[in-house]
């Protein structure tokens, strides 16, 4: 027993001798700095610089954009200093020429034939003659249309402007073919007499206290002849290419324009009236144009007329012969 208890001994002191003692009161830790760290607290850092790095650079822009911004509007509000001119002595210069449109170099090329064209080609141009004088009519004591030579002609009342009451100035009624001094027609009257021409078919009332000739026998020329020395006279021409009426007169009156023409007409024939309006020249309105009926009254070396009434009384007459006969 004693042996086996020196052997335990022997044997404890051997592994004492092995490992030295630790006292419990003096273990000692390495600081946390020493550490190595976690893979998680890797990434938090990273996120963090990613975050601090990505706001920086937005704020960048954000700074940049408003620069740029502020450098414009600056631009736009600072007016635009232009430097001053200095006047320095005036020396003429060409103007720059430009180049010709097509409108203008046309307009050069008709202006340069116009201008080559010779002398003896330009048409003459003809003198407007200037409207003649109208003559007034004469004395008309009662205003009924009718002179007072025109009174005595168809004896009516001088002083009495409708002289068979009848509600129609004496004038009017004769203008339109009827008896002023009585009832009727002025046809079936005493007052005037009817001229029938054979060869150029027509008709004409004239007053009967006239005097009717032909100037030859072929009946182209009439004259009707008051005492005044005053006449009315119809004359037939040729109108061998149909021209109307207005393009006949034109070509026989050089110097007339058309606007000093008036148109003219009755129930059977149309045409056109001279400038003093005393002179138509006529076709019949059915289309036969080969000839012209020209009716026209002469007042001689007078200023006034007699028997301007008269004349308008004798135009309305004036138609084809067969009307009267039907």
């Amino acid at each position: 027993m004693i042996e086996e208890q020196e052997g335990k001994n022997n044997k404890e002191k051997k592994e004492t001798k092995k490992s030295p003692s630790i006292e419990t009161g003096d273990i000692y830790v390495m600081p946390e700095k020493f550490y190595p760290s976690s893979d998680k607290s890797k990434n938090k850092n990273l996120k963090l610089i990613l975050i601090i790095g990505g706001i920086f650079f937005l704020c960048l822009i954000i700074a940049a954009i408003a620069v740029l911004f502020s450098i414009k509007l600056e631009k736009e509000a600072k007016p635009v200093e232009r430097p001053e001119v200095v006047e320095e002595p005036s020396v003429e210069v060409a103007p720059e020429e430009e180049e010709p449109k097509v409108e203008e170099i046309i307009e050069e090329i008709e202006v340069e034939e116009e201008i080559e064209l010779p002398e003896e080609e330009e048409l003459p141009v003809e003198p407007t003659i200037p409207l003649p004088p109208i003559p007034v009519s004469s004395i008309d004591t009662d205003r009924d249309g009718f002179t007072d030579k025109e009174e005595t002609l168809y004896s009516t009342g001088l002083n009495r402007p409708d002289s068979d009451a009848d509600g129609y100035l004496d004038g009017e009624e004769i203008k339109n073919l009827y008896n002023p001094a009585g009832p009727g027609l002025l046809s079936d009257s005493e007052l005037v007499n009817v001229y029938n021409s054979s060869q150029f078919n027509y008709n004409i009332f004239y007053p009967s206290t006239w005097l009717s000739r032909s100037i030859d026998d072929t009946g182209r020329e009439v004259i009707f002849n008051s005492d005044t020395g005053e006449f009315v006279q119809v004359i037939i021409e040729d109108n061998k290419l149909g021209l109307p009426p207005l393009n006949w007169y034109l070509n026989q009156s050089p110097g007339v324009s058309k606007e000093q023409v008036t148109l003219a007409e009755n129930k059977y024939f149309t045409g056109v009236k001279s400038p003093d309006t005393l002179t138509l020249y006529l076709v019949p309105k059915t289309g036969e144009t080969d000839l012209i009926y020209i009716i026209t009254y002469n007042i001689g070396t007078r200023t006034e007329m007699n028997f301007k009434t008269t004349f308008d009384m004798m135009v309305n007459s004036f138609t084809p012969k067969l009307e009267i006969e039907n």
